[in-house]
C-alpha cells in the first residue's frame, strides 16, 4: 500500500513516526468486511442549551461518531453530552442509500472513561458490530467515523499504543466516537482523543487519534446486556 505521507511528532513517551495511508472509497465491489463496517457507524447527534456572561440561552447541536454493538445500543463517546439537553439524543443510520434519523437515550455512561452507551428507540434488523477477543501490536487495523463532510472514511494502520491508547493518523474532527476495527470486522476500540500535533513552520499541522482499547472497553459493557 502506497505510502502518501510522513511526519514525526513527540507523543507522551518517545517519538513516533506516523505514516499517513491512502483513503478508501467504498464501492459496491468492495470486500463485505467493509460494507458491514460501514452500515454500523453512525452519526450521533446531541441537542443542548447552554447560557452565555448575560444569561441568555443559545441552543446548539454536538455531532460525534457512534458504532452499533447491538440491535439497539450505539457505543460512543460521553464528551458529546458536557452541555445542559436541550433535547434527545438523535442517530442518522443508513439503511441502503436512505439515511434514517432514530432517537436514542442514555442507558449508561461514564465520564472518567469517556464511554457512552445509547440505546435505540428502534432496533436495527441487521448483524451488528461485535467486540474482539483479544488484538496485538501490529496488527492491521481499519478505522473510520463520521467526520464533518463525509459520513464515513475509511483509513488503515496498524496497531501502536502508548500511554493514551491505540495511535491513529489521520484522524478528523467528528471522528470521536467511532471505531477501530480488525480486519474481521470486529470493534478493537473506539476513537475519544484528537490531539493537534504542531509541525515545522514550513508544513501544516495535523491531528493524531488515540482510541480506548477493547479490553478497557468490555470493563464498561459488563452486564449490559
Amino acid at each position: 500500500m502506497k505510502q502518501i505521507n510522513r511526519a514525526a511528532a513527540i507523543l507522551g513517551v518517545g517519538i513516533v513516526v506516523l505514516i499517513s495511508a491512502p483513503l478508501l472509497r467504498l464501492t459496491q465491489n468492495a470486500p463485505p468486511v467493509y460494507n458491514h463496517i460501514d452500515r454500523n457507524v453512525v452519526r450521533v447527534f446531541y441537542p443542548y442549551a447552554l447560557e452565555d456572561i448575560y444569561g441568555e440561552r443559545h441552543n446548539g447541536l454536538a455531532m460525534c461518531s457512534g458504532v452499533i454493538v447491538s440491535r439497539n445500543l450505539i457505543l460512543t463517546v460521553a464528551h458529546i453530552a458536557t452541555q445542559k439537553p436541550m433535547g434527545e439524543f438523535y442517530v442518522h443510520i443508513r439503511k441502503g442509500r436512505q439515511v434514517h434519523k432514530v432517537q436514542a437515550v442514555i442507558e449508561r455512561h461514564d465520564t472518567r472513561k469517556d464511554l457512552l452507551l445509547l440505546r435505540l428507540e428502534k432496533p436495527i434488523d441487521w448483524t451488528p458490530v461485535h467486540l474482539a477477543d483479544l488484538y496485538e501490536v501490529g496488527e492491521h487495523i481499519i478505522f473510520c467515523g463520521c467526520n464533518v463532510g463525509r459520513l464515513t472514511k475509511f483509513r488503515h494502520y496498524r496497531i501502536s499504543i502508548n500511554n493514551y491508547g491505540i495511535l491513529l493518523h489521520p484522524v478528523y474532527y467528528g471522528d470521536s466516537g467511532g471505531g477501530v476495527f480488525n480486519t474481521r470486522g470486529e470493534l478493537v476500540g473506539i476513537i475519544q482523543r484528537l490531539v493537534l500535533v504542531e509541525r515545522g513552520a514550513h508544513t501544516m499541522s495535523s491531528l493524531v487519534g488515540y482510541a480506548m482499547p477493547v479490553d478497557k472497553i468490555r470493563k464498561f459493557w459488563d452486564g449490559v446486556q
